[in-house]
Parts: structure tokens; C-alpha cells; sequence
């Protein structure tokens, strides 16, 4: 239940982030959210630190994650075709793809040992710091944020466009 708590707001939220993402910097949509799961991490690194960790916080921290990243991911992946050409898009998709899902297949053996020699409160304290230095990177990073066709539309419209074209989209729409 809790595992899969992460993924319920993703079903959802990236069909409300993609409006935002073309409505506002994207960098600073991204500064936003990483600095957000820093706060997450580290008051679930505190709770779990001080023994009063409880399944719930677990379910609630899990939700609270997806919601966060459906926002970030969505800003991420808006960004990404903002930064390289359109010839080159392909190539940067893939990268940004493997370096969203290594972590994800290395990590649960990495979290084993580390759960073993540090203990789960170390594990999520390491979290909570990964977070934070990736989002130190992000107020880095310097780009002029793109004016969209997007956003000069109503948001409304966005939204039932963006609708329309997952409804289109067999694939997406599976």
C-alpha cells in the first residue's frame, strides 16, 4: 500500500503540472519541487530518527512524494526540450531516461547494505542530502526560460487540449 502510494498522484498530477510547466520558468518549477522532497526526506528522516515513525507518515510521505515529482518530472521532461536542439532531442530523452531509472534499479541493493550498516534513519538522512545537493545544482543552472504558444492560452484550455491528445494517442491513452 505504501509502495504504491507514489504512483497513485502520478496518474493524475502531470496533466496539471504540464499546464504549469508551460505557464512559469521551469527551472524555478524544478527548484521548487527538489527543495520540497528535501523538507519531505528530512522530516521523515527526524520522525524515523526519534522512533515515532508510524505506517501511516510512511503512506502519507509516499503520496506527498508523487505528488511532488509528478509536478518535477513534468517540468523536467518540459525542460529537457528547452536545453538541447530539436536534433539532438532524441539522444537527451534516452540519457535523461537512464539517468532517472539507474538510481531506481541500484538502489534498493544499495539501500539493503545500507539499511544493514546505517540503519533506515541513515538511509533516508543520505536521501535527504542526495535531495538536497540535487537541488543546490538546480539554482546553478542558468537558461532563459521560454515564452510557449502554450501559455497564452487560457489554462483551461490547455487542459482539455492536453486531454484530447492523450485520447488521441492510443499508446499514451494505454
Amino acid at each position: 500500500l505504501v509502495t504504491s502510494a507514489i504512483t497513485w498522484p502520478m496518474l493524475f498530477v502531470p496533466l496539471f503540472a504540464g499546464v504549469l510547466a508551460d505557464r512559469m520558468d521551469r527551472r524555478k518549477l524544478l527548484i521548487y519541487t527538489e527543495f520540497a522532497l528535501v523538507i519531505l526526506w528530512s522530516v521523515t528522516a527526524l520522525i524515523i530518527t526519534l522512533g515515532l515513525i508510524q505506517w501511516w507518515h510512511l503512506l502519507i510521505t509516499s503520496f506527498l512524494s508523487g505528488t511532488i515529482q509528478g509536478f518535477g518530472r513534468t517540468g523536467h521532461q518540459a525542460m529537457i526540450g528547452s536545453l538541447v536542439k530539436k536534433e539532438e532531442l532524441p539522444s537527451a530523452v534516452a540519457i535523461n531516461d537512464i539517468a532517472t531509472h539507474w538510481p531506481q534499479a541500484v538502489g534498493l541493493g544499495a539501500a539493503a547494505i545500507l539499511v544493514a550498516t546505517i540503519g533506515i534513519d541513515g538511509v533516508f538522512w543520505i536521501t535527504a542530502f542526495g535531495q538536497l545537493f540535487t537541488a543546490i545544482t538546480l539554482l546553478f543552472i542558468r537558461w532563459k526560460a521560454p515564452k510557449t504558444e502554450a501559455a497564452k492560452r487560457s489554462m483551461g484550455s490547455s487542459f482539455v487540449e492536453g486531454i484530447r491528445h492523450i485520447k488521441g494517442e492510443p499508446i499514451i491513452l494505454s
